[in-house]
């Protein structure tokens, strides 16, 4: 219901061409289901990890990797960066670790989807030597403390950051301790837990951030 409400053109249209999926954690994957039996989604797309827990909720999804690079018209692709496969440490076998990393690119702004990726999934990135600078950043596991490493902030170097987070949730997220490092890298946080909906858009140049119905431009 909650996927439903934010989604007012695939309502209105009836139909998505494609639901990413970064884990099968329910808060990641729960409205996977409910989607897919009321809209028409071209298709579904998850980690090999995720597709036996995706069956048991009564989701069909085809597996992507890293490396792999989806082509969403001539200006837009979205590429998975981890977990990795031949080189996967003992840390990218937790759920959260294992998660895809997505970086959506439209034109020349970057988009990087961290999932709930903690400090040694951040590293192994950090020095695959991938280009992992972005315009904008959804924040790692909802701002936890076990996220958003000094490293990790300074390889992405993001005009904004979005937190992701329950109002009053039980985890405490965003934690103060990450909060803080994104003020020290003077990178704008916008959190779903205060601010409410957050929409980032672009037209491949300029970018623009939404939080209810005041907008600005961020690049």
């Amino acid at each position: 219901g909650l996927v439903l409400r934010a989604l007012p053109r695939a309502r209105a249209g009836r139909r998505l061409d494609a639901i990413v999926i970064t884990h099968a954690d329910a808060d990641h994957a729960g409205g996977a289901p409910a989607l897919t039996r009321r809209l028409t989604v071209g298709a579904v797309l998850a980690s090999e990890r995720s597709l036996a827990a995706l069956a048991e909720a009564g989701v069909t999804a085809s597996a992507i990797d890293i490396g792999d690079r989806l082509h969403l018209g001539a200006r837009t692709t979205i590429e998975v960066l981890s977990p990795p496969l031949a080189t996967a440490t003992a840390a990218h076998r937790s759920s959260n670790n294992g998660g895809l990393a997505l970086l959506v690119t439209v034109g020349e702004r970057r988009l990087l989807v961290a999932a709930d990726i903690e400090a040694p999934a951040e590293s192994w990135l950090v020095a695959s030597g991938v280009s992992l600078r972005a315009d904008a950043l959804i924040v790692p596991h909802h701002g936890s403390k076990s996220s958003s490493t000094e490293a990790f902030l300074a390889a992405v170097a993001p005009a904004v950051a979005v937190v992701s987070a329950g109002a009053d949730n039980p985890f405490g997220h965003p934690a103060p301790e990450v909060l803080a490092r994104y003020a020290d890298a003077a990178i704008a946080v916008y959190r779903t837990d205060r601010d409410g909906d957050v929409t980032l858009r672009t037209d491949g140049e300029r970018m623009w951030i939404r939080v209810g119905k005041v907008g600005r431009q961020v690049r």
